[in-house]
Order: C-alpha cells, then sequence, then structure tokens
C-alpha cells in the first residue's frame, strides 16, 4: 500500500454563472506547480468562469494505492473494523464485555 498526497487544480462545471460543481483538471505533486498552472492567463481564459480566474482553485487531495484485492482487504475489511472498534474501548468496557478477564 502506498499513499500519495497530490495537488489538484479545478475548475467550476458551469462556466457561465459559477453554479455548478468542481472538475478536476490537472493533478500534480508540488504545490508550487499547481498554483502556477492555476493563476496562468490562458489557462484562466479556457477553464475560469466566463473567461476569468474565478473558479479556479488548488485543493490538497490524497490517494491510497493497494497492491492487490487481498491488501485493501486486510487493511480495510471486517477484522480490520473489529480491531479498530475494539481500540477504542476502555480496560473496564473490555472486563465488563467479556473480552478479556
Amino acid at each position: 500500500m502506498k499513499t500519495f498526497e497530490y495537488y489538484s487544480v479545478n475548475r467550476n462545471s458551469d462556466q457561465t454563472e459559477g453554479r455548478g460543481h468542481s472538475i478536476p483538471v490537472a493533478s500534480f505533486l508540488h504545490k508550487i506547480d499547481a498554483r502556477t498552472l492555476s493563476e496562468d492567463t490562458e489557462f484562466c481564459k479556457k477553464h475560469g468562469i466566463m473567461g476569468s480566474s474565478q473558479g479556479i482553485h488548488v485543493s490538497s487531495e490524497t490517494i491510497t494505492i493497494y497492491e492487490s484485492v487481498e491488501s485493501y482487504k486486510k487493511l480495510n475489511g471486517l477484522e480490520h473494523l473489529k480491531r479498530m472498534a475494539l481500540a477504542k474501548l476502555t480496560d473496564q468496557d473490555k472486563i465488563l464485555l467479556g473480552l478479556v478477564e
């Protein structure tokens, strides 16, 4: 499993009034590259609301890539959820539930 942080340059889906939702246009590993593109005049004319820089923004995203279905199930499956739930219980809760003596 590998987790990456990247920066997405987004535009509004409604380029007339800006009442739409956010659509990713390009993704970068470095924030400076995303900022540079989002401030580029030609890019804004093409992707901004009515040819302006409005509606263009940069967001930070995280993506997790799993090596296989088995690794995904191991990390996100029922056993993992059980461990996460048990970790939230106090020692007294575990004794009351009969999970430990």
